[in-house]
Parts: C-alpha cells; sequence; structure tokens
C-alpha cells in the first residue's frame, strides 16, 4: 500500500496492488485497481489481461473473454494473447468452435512454426473431435519443438483416448 499511497498514479504500482488483493481473495478491489491501471496506461494489454484473470477468480466467464478480446485489440499481432485466449476457451469450454478455434488459428497465421500454436490447435481440434487434423498439428508441434514435454504428453492423452496403447506409451 505504501508504493500507490506515495505514488497513486503509478502504473507498475496499481498493477501489482490489484496483483496483491486478487492474491489475498479480493478479486472486487483488484479490479479497481486493475481498471485504474488501464486508464492510465489505455494502450497497454497488461491491465486487461489481469482483469481477465481476475474475472476468472468470480467465475465470469463472459467477462473473462471481454477482457481477452480487449487485450487482443490492443495488441493484435501478439500471438501469445490469441493463445491466452485460445487456453481460456479450450480450458472452460467456452465458445470453442469459433471464439478458441479462431485465436488459435489467428495465434498460427502470426507464428506458423510456434510449437505454441501448433500444439494449441492440436488441442482444440482434439475437442471437437477432429482427429486427423489434430494429428497434423501435433506432428508440426513436435517438428518446431522435439524436446518439448508438453507437446509428447498431450499426444499421449490423444493416442490413449484413440486406444492406441503402444503408440501412446511411445508418446508418454
Amino acid at each position: 500500500t505504501n508504493a500507490v499511497r506515495l505514488d497513486p498514479y503509478s502504473f507498475s504500482a496499481n498493477l501489482f496492488m490489484g496483483l496483491y488483493l486478487r492474491g489475498q481473495n479480493d478479486p472486487d478491489k483488484a479490479l479497481e485497481f486493475f481498471g485504474f491501471a488501464a486508464e492510465l496506461e489505455p494502450l497497454s494489454p497488461t491491465p486487461q489481461l489481469e482483469i481477465g484473470q481476475t474475472w476468472l477468480v468470480l467465475a465470469d466467464l463472459e467477462e473473462t473473454a471481454e477482457a481477452f478480446q480487449k487485450a487482443i485489440d490492443l495488441s493484435p499481432f501478439d500471438p501469445q494473447l490469441h493463445l491466452i485466449m485460445a487456453e481460456f476457451s479450450l480450458q472452460y469450454d467456452h465458445y470453442l468452435e469459433t471464439l478458441g478455434l479462431e485465436a488459435a488459428q489467428e495465434a498460427l497465421r502470426l507464428d506458423p512454426e510456434s510449437e505454441a500454436a501448433n500444439l494449441m490447435m492440436a488441442r482444440i481440434l482434439v475437442a471437437l473431435e477432429q482427429p486427423a487434423e489434430a494429428q497434423e498439428f501435433f506432428q508440426r508441434a513436435i517438428h518446431a519443438d522435439p524436446n518439448n514435454a508438453e507437446t509428447y504428453f498431450h499426444l499421449g492423452l490423444f493416442y490413449l483416448e484413440a486406444g492406441f496403447r503402444t503408440h501412446a506409451q511411445d508418446a508418454l
């Protein structure tokens, strides 16, 4: 509180105070600090991401998606922001066929060689029950980074679900 008291117009102090309050189970108060940080630096996507994460704590998926979209709108060429939206959509099954799929596609368009973007697309396609297409993106992810354990983990789960125990064992 000293940093905010000493410099109430500090972007960083307000952002960190929001993080602290969210961690202390005071998400409503955290939203106030993140909102003020967003006013102080309206072109920064960071407060919008934190607002989204805070709405997620409050279990409001619509507000979460809206805040994440605001972050994307502020920095549309950042594939990481699109991946955050895709992960959110996948994890909470929130408009996966539109919001999640489109976010993953945009992340891939921005960085087609990205292991993370290819893996995200594979995971979304698995959830959308498109195994042939998912397989292709798993392979792209492995090609992009053959040492990423997360890719092999998800590939192994994919094979297990499909009934290919030997392939699953190899991947896992």
